[in-house]
C-alpha cells in the first residue's frame, strides 16, 4: 500500500474541520464541569476523523462516478479520477471509515442517548449524499450550508453534551464560528474549480454566484466568525475571547489572495491552519475563566 497515495485521498489538510469544533465543545464542557473525560473524549474525536476521512474518499469516488473530475482540473489530484488507485479500493475504504465511527459512536450513544443518535446517523447519511445518491447535495449549492452547521454548531453541541448530558444553547451558538470558517475552505475549494465544475454540471455557490461574489465568499464567511468571540465578549466580558481577532489581522494576506483569486490551493491550506489558531485561542477563553456555563 503507498502512503503517500492514500494520503492525497485522506486529505490532512482538510482535518482542522473535524478537530476544531470538538476542541471547542471540550472547552465548553470543562467551562461548566471543570472536568472533561477522557475516553469519551478521545472517542469523539476518532469518530470525527473517520466520518471527515470517509466524507473525503466519497467524495473523490463520487466525483470520479459522476464524471466531474477532468483532466483540466488544478486543483489537488484526485486519486480515483487519476487511476492511481482503484475505485473499488476507495468504496471499500470510506466504507470502512463509516462502519469504524459507527462502532465508536455506539459507545458514545450508550453515553449520552438519542441527541447522539441522531447526529451519528445524519452525518453519515450526509457524508454519503453530499456526492453520492440520485441528487448529490454538493452539485445544487448546498454543500457550504451543510459544512456550517455539521462542523459547526452540530459538532460544538454534540460534543459538550456528550461531556456533559446537559442541553444549552451556547454551544450550538458559539459553534457558528468555526462552521463558518469550514465553509470557507470549501468556498476557496469552490472557487478554484469553479470553471471545471461549471464545465461537468456541477452547480457549486461559486459558479451560481457570480466571479466577484464567489471570490468574496470565503472572507465574508471569516469575517462572520469574527463577530462570534466579540459578541460573546459583550455578553460576558471576557477579555480572552477576543484574542481570536489578531487572528484575522494574521491571516490578512491570505484573504488579499483569495479575492485576487491568486494561489488558491495554498489559501486552501492557509484558512485551515488559522481554523486551528481560531479555536484553540477561543477555546484558552473557555478554559482561563468561567463563562456563560460556568458555574
Amino acid at each position: 500500500m503507498n502512503l503517500k497515495l492514500w494520503l492525497k485521498g485522506i486529505r490532512p489538510y482538510s482535518f482542522p474541520a473535524s478537530i476544531s469544533p470538538i476542541i471547542i465543545g471540550l472547552a465548553l464542557a470543562y467551562n461548566a464541569d471543570y472536568k472533561i473525560t477522557v475516553l469519551t473524549a478521545l472517542l469523539t474525536l476518532m469518530s470525527a476523523l473517520l466520518m471527515q476521512i470517509g466524507a473525503n474518499l466519497s467524495n473523490d469516488y463520487y466525483d470520479h462516478i459522476n464524471e466531474i473530475d477532468k483532466k483540466n482540473r488544478i486543483g489537488f489530484e484526485r486519486i480515483t479520477g487519476s487511476g492511481v488507485i482503484s475505485p473499488n479500493k476507495i468504496k471499500l475504504a470510506f466504507g470502512l471509515c463509516f462502519l469504524v465511527a459507527f462502532i465508536i459512536g455506539t459507545y458514545l450513544i450508550s453515553v449520552a442517548g438519542l441527541p447522539i443518535a441522531l447526529i451519528g446517523i445524519s452525518s453519515i447519511v450526509l457524508a454519503f449524499l453530499y456526492t453520492g445518491g440520485p441528487f448529490p447535495l454538493a452539485y445544487y449549492g448546498l454543500g457550504e450550508l451543510i459544512v456550517i452547521f455539521y462542523y459547526g454548531p452540530i459538532a460544538v453541541w454534540g460534543t459538550y453534551f456528550i461531556q456533559t448530558g446537559r442541553f444549552h444553547w451556547a454551544p450550538a451558538l458559539i459553534g457558528l464560528g468555526p462552521g463558518l470558517i469550514s465553509a470557507s475552505i470549501m468556498a476557496i475549494n469552490n472557487l478554484r474549480d469553479r470553471e471545471s465544475d461549471l464545465e461537468a454540471g456541477k452547480r457549486t455557490l461559486a459558479n451560481i454566484l457570480n466571479i466577484k461574489w464567489a471570490s468574496l465568499l470565503p472572507v465574508l464567511f471569516s469575517l462572520a466568525a469574527a463577530s462570534f468571540p466579540v459578541a460573546l465578549y459583550f455578553y460576558n466580558k471576557n477579555i480572552v475571547l477576543p484574542l481570536t481577532l489578531p487572528a484575522f489581522i494574521l491571516f490578512m494576506p491570505v484573504w488579499k489572495k483569495i479575492v485576487a483569486r491568486k494561489d488558491l490551493n495554498i489559501s486552501l491550506k492557509r484558512t485551515g491552519q488559522f481554523l486551528v489558531l481560531y479555536s484553540v485561542l477561543l477555546s484558552l477563553g473557555f478554559f482561563i475563566r468561567p463563562f456563560i456555563l460556568g458555574k
